[in-house]
């Protein structure tokens, strides 16, 4: 078997995962969807609303037509903001140059097969989809090559590929986050770095290279300008003593002007539509984002419990190692410092988490270190346990994805404890994680059913702790009640927060409970409901299971509470099978926003 046909079998590995965890019409995961919708928002805009000066009035309306699963009053202000007396999208246009193909196809595909053509049907849907995916084959196939090149060792090229993508960000981005703009990223950056390395050190093609090389980096900027940092890789890529007179012009061909001739359309539309909608050629259209270069915070974004990338994708931090290795002395820790400068500028910005994604556009970088790493490694036992050092960190990569996406681990709010606790938990939980160091002040309540007081339905059969737990049945629906008036506490300066654990066990017919939090005013009225539906996917049959119900309070909401009673209780709405409650616990909190990434 060659090491092409293995890298085939990975790339149909990606498939195979992408089709089988990633709905094609899910209403709750629509391929465009958060920043996507800015990117996106150009084409159906140009090409669907003839929306000329890019006032995106029509937004609204196709969302909620398409998108009623996720209500949001004003839908536009996912991607407009305010900018000189007028609304304006904050991203970019250039995502949706790279996506116009795609876009086409789905408009043709609509209009044959007789979807929706309002450029969020299904078919639109499927292309940014599909789009994400060859762009990621795109980059991966390029790295390859660049790899090949650099390391000349076919097994290297060929391993990275699959790691750097089983074992860090790219994996969630490129599966799940479809409309983001790093996977792209990544695959034009990549290919940038495969035409700086042929171009500065090979003699063949060079003028078309460079063509290729101030296109790439064109595209990149039309999409973040951010992606400029890309130019920090040259010194390094440059392995050869090189002078500009070394370019090759000799019967340059039709292909470079063709490719000069695009990258001015490329500036030409990207200005056109900057200039239309903002009145400004090169907008500022973050200004009310601002970086805060001084006060970075580096560490956070690196190795906190949160989403730090080295923390929770250690791969790459390992592969900085390869550093050590690079074949140019000189140049060694160019590419290392690169990649932490462009960590460091993430992590300067207000919104610092994004240091996790951003930071995937620049994969080639710790590609190549993990290369050159591999590279220089003597005899088969290095080999082996290198390799297999580097897939047990995809694994846990994988471990920790898995459990953000079951609850287990919370982006926003884990903790040392939460983290450390939780580390090898694997099944789907139920929990509102409140940050120990953030609460100000907190009175609970607490009932294990044991004492006559508790009128409902109780068992004395099957126990967490004590004599006694609740059975919730056909004959008895309701039960696990607690009551109480709401403390003075919620309504000091701080964050209001509610949680409600109790312990279950489900027999294995039933396949769903709910859970109530009735605030109720004085004259008996019902001045608030909180529900929460417990379905099968988090229930552990014939086993106890804890789990967390909260709520955080706005400032509406507390004004309706004062003096209100609040009452918790579990419904069997399943009621054909038994639902085992004990030892629940009722708790009510003031907190700080210590904990919060984004205040």
């Amino acid at each position: 078997m060659t090491y092409r046909t293995l890298f085939i079998g990975f790339l149909c590995s990606i498939l195979v995962v992408f089709f089988s965890t990633r709905s094609l019409n899910s209403p709750w995961h629509r391929f465009i969807g958060g920043d996507g919708f800015g990117y996106y928002a150009y084409l159906p805009a140009k090409y669907i609303y003839h929306d000329e000066q890019y006032e995106f009035k029509w937004f609204n309306e196709v969302y909620a037509l398409e998108y009623p699963n996720l209500i949001s009053e004003n839908a536009s202000n996912h991607f407009l903001v305010d900018y000189k007396d007028k609304k304006v999208n904050k991203y970019y246009p250039g995502l949706s140059l790279v996506w116009l193909p795609f876009f086409a196809l789905a408009h043709v595909f609509a209009l044959v097969f007789q979807f929706p053509t309002n450029g969020f049907s299904l078919p639109y849907q499927w292309a940014i989809g599909f789009a994400s995916l060859f762009y990621l084959f795109l980059g991966l196939l390029y790295l390859r090559k660049l790899l090949l090149r650099f390391s000349g060792k076919a097994w290297v090229a060929v391993l990275v590929p699959v790691l750097l993508f089983y074992g860090t960000h790219l994996f969630d981005y490129a599966i799940n986050l479809n409309s983001l703009s790093h996977v792209y990223s990544f695959s034009i950056i990549t290919l940038f770095s495969y035409y700086t390395f042929r171009f500065f050190n090979e003699e063949e093609n060079q003028l078309l290279h460079l063509c290729l090389l101030i296109f790439l980096f064109v595209v990149l900027v039309s999409i973040r300008p951010m992606n400029s940092l890309v130019l920090g890789l040259i010194p390094a890529l440059s392995l050869r003593k090189w002078t500009p007179q070394a370019i090759v012009l000799v019967k340059p061909g039709i292909a470079p002007y063709a490719i000069m001739a695009l990258t001015l359309f490329v500036v030409f539309r990207q200005c056109f539509i900057l200039k239309t909608a903002t009145g400004d050629f090169l907008p500022n259209t973050y200004q009310a984002e601002p970086f805060h270069f001084f006060n970075p915070e580096l560490l956070k974004a690196t190795f906190g419990f949160q989403y730090g990338v080295f923390l929770y994708a250690p791969l790459l931090l390992f592969s900085l190692g390869g550093a050590y290795f690079f074949p140019d002395k000189l140049k060694r820790w160019i590419l290392p410092l690169l990649f932490l400068f462009v960590l460091y500028v993430y992590a300067s910005w207000w919104f610092w988490p994004i240091c996790t994604r951003a930071s995937i556009d620049f994969y080639v970088i710790p590609a190549i270190l993990l290369a050159t790493l591999f590279n220089r490694l003597q005899g088969k036992p290095a080999k082996i346990i290198f390799t297999l050092f580097s897939v047990a960190l995809c694994f846990y990569y994988q471990l920790k994805l898995l459990q953000f996406n079951r609850g287990i681990l919370d982006k926003n709010y884990t903790y040392a404890k939460l983290y450390f606790d939780n580390f090898f938990k694997v099944n789907a939980i139920q929990q509102f994680v409140v940050p120990p160091y953030t609460i100000l002040n907190s009175v609970s309540m607490t009932n294990g059913f044991e004492d006559s007081g508790y009128t409902g339905s109780r068992s004395d059969s099957i126990v967490l702790s004590g004599k006694h737990s609740v059975c919730l049945d056909v004959n008895t629906e309701y039960g696990a009640e607690l009551s109480t008036i709401v403390p003075d506490l919620f309504f000091d300066q701080g964050i209001a927060k509610i949680r409600y654990t109790v312990h279950v066990m489900a027999l294995q017919e039933l396949r769903e409970f709910q859970v109530y939090m009735n605030f109720i005013d004085n004259e008996g009225k019902q001045t608030l409901s909180i529900p929460f539906y417990v379905k099968r996917d988090v229930l552990n049959q014939e086993t106890w299971l804890k789990m967390e119900f909260g709520h955080e309070f706005n400032q509406m909401e507390l004004a309706q509470l004062k003096d209100n009673s609040v009452q918790v209780f579990i419904w069997n709405s399943g009621k054909k099978s038994r639902l085992y409650v004990d030892d629940v616990k009722l708790e009510f909190f003031l907190c700080d926003r210590s904990a919060e990434i984004v205040p």
